[in-house]
Protein backbone atom coordinates (compact mmCIF):
# COMPACT_ATOMS: atom_id res chain seq x y z
CA UNK A 1 0.00 0.00 0.00
CA UNK A 2 2.75 2.55 0.92
CA UNK A 3 4.55 1.38 -2.40
CA UNK A 4 1.25 2.36 -4.23
CA UNK A 5 0.92 5.77 -2.45
CA UNK A 6 4.23 6.58 -3.34
CA UNK A 7 4.27 6.29 -6.69
CA UNK A 8 0.84 7.67 -7.11
CA UNK A 9 2.60 11.03 -5.60
CA UNK A 10 5.09 10.61 -8.50
CA UNK A 11 2.71 10.19 -11.44
CA UNK A 12 0.70 12.97 -9.62
CA UNK A 13 3.49 15.09 -9.15
CA UNK A 14 4.98 14.76 -13.10
CA UNK A 15 1.20 15.08 -14.00
CA UNK A 16 0.88 18.64 -12.54
CA UNK A 17 4.03 20.00 -13.74
CA UNK A 18 2.78 18.72 -17.09
CA UNK A 19 -0.26 20.48 -16.82
CA UNK A 20 1.87 23.88 -15.06
CA UNK A 21 4.18 23.65 -18.51
CA UNK A 22 0.73 23.71 -20.93
CA UNK A 23 -0.75 27.02 -19.66
CA UNK A 24 -0.28 30.40 -20.78
CA UNK A 25 1.40 31.62 -17.71
CA UNK A 26 4.14 29.33 -18.49
CA UNK A 27 4.38 30.35 -22.59
CA UNK A 28 4.28 34.00 -21.36
CA UNK A 29 7.35 33.06 -18.96
CA UNK A 30 9.36 31.44 -21.63
CA UNK A 31 8.21 34.58 -24.36
CA UNK A 32 9.36 37.06 -21.72
CA UNK A 33 12.47 35.21 -21.61
CA UNK A 34 13.48 35.37 -25.25
CA UNK A 35 12.73 31.80 -25.58
CA UNK A 36 10.15 31.98 -28.65
CA UNK A 37 10.70 28.83 -30.56
CA UNK A 38 9.40 27.19 -27.08
CA UNK A 39 6.54 29.44 -26.49
CA UNK A 40 5.08 28.99 -29.28
CA UNK A 41 4.94 25.21 -28.82
CA UNK A 42 3.08 25.70 -25.59
CA UNK A 43 1.05 28.74 -27.17
CA UNK A 44 -0.09 26.70 -30.60
CA UNK A 45 -1.72 23.60 -27.92
CA UNK A 46 -3.42 26.66 -26.25
CA UNK A 47 -4.88 27.82 -29.52
CA UNK A 48 -6.25 24.74 -30.33
CA UNK A 49 -8.26 25.10 -26.50
CA UNK A 50 -9.52 28.62 -27.84
CA UNK A 51 -7.57 30.61 -25.07
CA UNK A 52 -8.00 33.66 -26.18
CA UNK A 53 -5.01 35.36 -24.75
CA UNK A 54 -2.62 32.71 -26.62
CA UNK A 55 -4.18 33.97 -29.52
CA UNK A 56 -2.81 37.29 -29.59
CA UNK A 57 0.36 36.94 -27.88
CA UNK A 58 0.89 34.03 -30.71
CA UNK A 59 -0.17 36.49 -33.31
CA UNK A 60 2.04 39.04 -31.48
CA UNK A 61 5.11 36.63 -32.49
CA UNK A 62 3.65 35.68 -35.29
CA UNK A 63 3.51 39.86 -36.66
CA UNK A 64 6.85 40.77 -35.41
CA UNK A 65 8.56 37.29 -36.64
CA UNK A 66 10.03 36.54 -32.92
CA UNK A 67 12.15 33.19 -32.76
CA UNK A 68 9.69 32.55 -36.15
CA UNK A 69 9.60 33.69 -39.90
CA UNK A 70 7.24 36.38 -39.71
CA UNK A 71 3.87 35.81 -41.13
CA UNK A 72 2.02 38.90 -40.63
CA UNK A 73 -1.53 36.99 -42.47
CA UNK A 74 -1.42 33.76 -39.68
CA UNK A 75 -1.26 36.94 -37.34
CA UNK A 76 -4.02 38.34 -38.97
CA UNK A 77 -5.73 35.56 -38.70
CA UNK A 78 -5.27 34.76 -34.69
CA UNK A 79 -6.32 38.13 -34.06
CA UNK A 80 -9.52 38.57 -36.17
CA UNK A 81 -10.35 35.52 -34.21
CA UNK A 82 -9.82 36.43 -30.73
CA UNK A 83 -10.77 40.04 -31.51
CA UNK A 84 -14.30 38.15 -32.19
CA UNK A 85 -14.24 36.17 -28.54
CA UNK A 86 -13.85 40.29 -27.76
CA UNK A 87 -10.00 40.14 -26.81
CA UNK A 88 -9.38 44.20 -26.36
CA UNK A 89 -5.73 43.52 -27.24
CA UNK A 90 -6.68 42.20 -30.41
CA UNK A 91 -8.75 44.60 -31.72
CA UNK A 92 -6.12 47.21 -30.83
CA UNK A 93 -3.47 45.07 -32.65
CA UNK A 94 -5.92 44.53 -35.86
CA UNK A 95 -6.14 48.78 -35.88
CA UNK A 96 -2.72 49.20 -35.70
CA UNK A 97 -2.27 46.77 -38.29
CA UNK A 98 -4.57 48.57 -40.92
CA UNK A 99 -3.58 52.02 -39.36
CA UNK A 100 -0.15 51.38 -40.65
CA UNK A 101 -0.98 49.27 -43.69
CA UNK A 102 0.87 45.93 -41.58
CA UNK A 103 0.08 43.12 -43.81
CA UNK A 104 -2.56 44.75 -45.18
CA UNK A 105 -3.79 47.65 -47.21
CA UNK A 106 -3.95 50.81 -44.90
CA UNK A 107 -7.59 51.22 -43.91
CA UNK A 108 -8.15 53.86 -41.48
CA UNK A 109 -12.32 53.51 -41.62
CA UNK A 110 -11.07 49.51 -39.83
CA UNK A 111 -8.51 50.82 -37.76
CA UNK A 112 -11.40 52.69 -36.60
CA UNK A 113 -13.65 50.47 -35.89
CA UNK A 114 -11.13 47.88 -34.29
CA UNK A 115 -9.69 50.81 -31.74
CA UNK A 116 -13.30 51.92 -31.07
CA UNK A 117 -14.52 48.14 -30.12
CA UNK A 118 -11.10 47.78 -28.15
CA UNK A 119 -11.77 50.58 -26.09
CA UNK A 120 -15.12 50.24 -25.43
CA UNK A 121 -13.50 46.61 -24.29
CA UNK A 122 -11.08 49.27 -21.69
CA UNK A 123 -7.88 48.54 -24.04
CA UNK A 124 -6.28 52.25 -23.07
CA UNK A 125 -3.46 52.13 -25.99
CA UNK A 126 -6.63 52.04 -28.37
CA UNK A 127 -8.11 55.58 -26.37
CA UNK A 128 -4.83 57.39 -27.25
CA UNK A 129 -5.08 55.68 -30.87
CA UNK A 130 -9.14 57.15 -31.27
CA UNK A 131 -7.89 60.62 -29.75
CA UNK A 132 -5.07 60.93 -32.15
CA UNK A 133 -6.81 59.77 -35.20
CA UNK A 134 -9.72 62.72 -33.93
CA UNK A 135 -6.77 64.75 -33.92
CA UNK A 136 -4.74 64.34 -36.57
CA UNK A 137 -7.79 63.80 -38.89
CA UNK A 138 -7.06 60.47 -40.05
CA UNK A 139 -9.76 59.29 -41.74
CA UNK A 140 -12.43 60.81 -40.03
CA UNK A 141 -13.77 64.56 -39.50
CA UNK A 142 -11.35 66.44 -36.90
CA UNK A 143 -12.55 66.91 -33.32
CA UNK A 144 -10.12 68.14 -30.54
CA UNK A 145 -13.29 67.73 -28.18
CA UNK A 146 -13.09 64.07 -28.91
CA UNK A 147 -9.87 63.93 -29.10
CA UNK A 148 -9.84 65.13 -25.90
CA UNK A 149 -12.51 62.75 -24.65
CA UNK A 150 -10.77 59.98 -25.55
CA UNK A 151 -7.25 61.18 -23.71
CA UNK A 152 -9.05 62.15 -20.13
CA UNK A 153 -10.48 58.18 -20.03
CA UNK A 154 -7.07 56.91 -20.74
CA UNK A 155 -5.47 59.49 -18.40
CA UNK A 156 -7.99 58.23 -15.88
CA UNK A 157 -6.41 54.68 -16.26
CA UNK A 158 -2.91 56.01 -15.69
CA UNK A 159 -1.86 56.41 -19.68
CA UNK A 160 1.36 58.15 -19.35
CA UNK A 161 0.98 58.49 -23.35
CA UNK A 162 -2.73 60.11 -22.60
CA UNK A 163 -1.23 62.79 -20.08
CA UNK A 164 1.93 63.59 -22.72
CA UNK A 165 -1.06 64.03 -25.34
CA UNK A 166 -2.95 66.58 -23.55
CA UNK A 167 -0.44 68.13 -22.44
CA UNK A 168 0.48 68.97 -25.97
CA UNK A 169 -3.01 70.21 -26.72
CA UNK A 170 -3.20 72.66 -24.05
CA UNK A 171 0.66 74.39 -24.97
CA UNK A 172 0.19 74.19 -28.49
CA UNK A 173 -3.72 74.72 -29.43
CA UNK A 174 -4.51 78.51 -29.89
CA UNK A 175 -8.08 77.93 -28.44
CA UNK A 176 -7.30 76.12 -25.73
CA UNK A 177 -3.80 77.13 -24.56
CA UNK A 178 -3.56 76.34 -20.87
CA UNK A 179 0.42 76.57 -19.99
CA UNK A 180 -0.72 75.62 -16.09
CA UNK A 181 -2.37 72.88 -17.30
CA UNK A 182 -0.24 71.59 -19.79
CA UNK A 183 2.60 71.65 -17.14
CA UNK A 184 0.08 69.35 -15.10
CA UNK A 185 -0.47 66.91 -17.65
CA UNK A 186 3.35 66.71 -18.38
CA UNK A 187 4.49 66.55 -14.60
CA UNK A 188 2.04 63.25 -14.50
CA UNK A 189 2.98 61.99 -17.90
CA UNK A 190 6.89 62.05 -16.53
CA UNK A 191 5.31 60.66 -12.87
CA UNK A 192 4.35 57.79 -15.22
CA UNK A 193 7.54 57.12 -16.54
CA UNK A 194 7.35 59.28 -20.65
CA UNK A 195 10.21 59.98 -22.15
CA UNK A 196 8.38 61.44 -25.15
CA UNK A 197 7.27 64.28 -22.34
CA UNK A 198 11.01 64.35 -20.81
CA UNK A 199 12.24 65.54 -24.16
CA UNK A 200 9.65 67.80 -24.90
CA UNK A 201 9.83 69.36 -21.47
CA UNK A 202 13.83 69.61 -21.46
CA UNK A 203 13.62 71.56 -25.43
CA UNK A 204 10.37 73.42 -24.34
CA UNK A 205 11.09 74.97 -21.14
CA UNK A 206 13.36 77.27 -19.73
CA UNK A 207 12.96 75.98 -16.28
CA UNK A 208 12.55 72.07 -17.18
CA UNK A 209 11.22 70.31 -14.34
CA UNK A 210 13.48 68.62 -12.09
CA UNK A 211 12.53 65.05 -12.93
CA UNK A 212 15.44 63.68 -10.97
CA UNK A 213 13.29 61.84 -8.11
CA UNK A 214 10.12 61.63 -10.23
CA UNK A 215 9.22 57.80 -10.47
CA UNK A 216 9.13 55.83 -14.11
CA UNK A 217 6.86 53.14 -13.00
CA UNK A 218 3.34 53.41 -13.15
CA UNK A 219 1.82 53.98 -9.53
Amino acid sequence: MKQFLFLFSIFSALYANNNDNNTYEYAKTLYDNRSYAKSVIVLQKLVEQTDVDSMVLLGHIYEKGLGVFQDRKKALELYKTAAILDSPDANYYLGNMYYYGRGVAKNYSLAFSYYLKASSLGQVDAMVALALMYKNAKGIQPSTTKAIEYLEKAAKLNSADAHYQLGLIYHKDKNLANKKKAKKFFYKALKLGSKEAAIFVEIVFDKPFNTKNIKTTKE
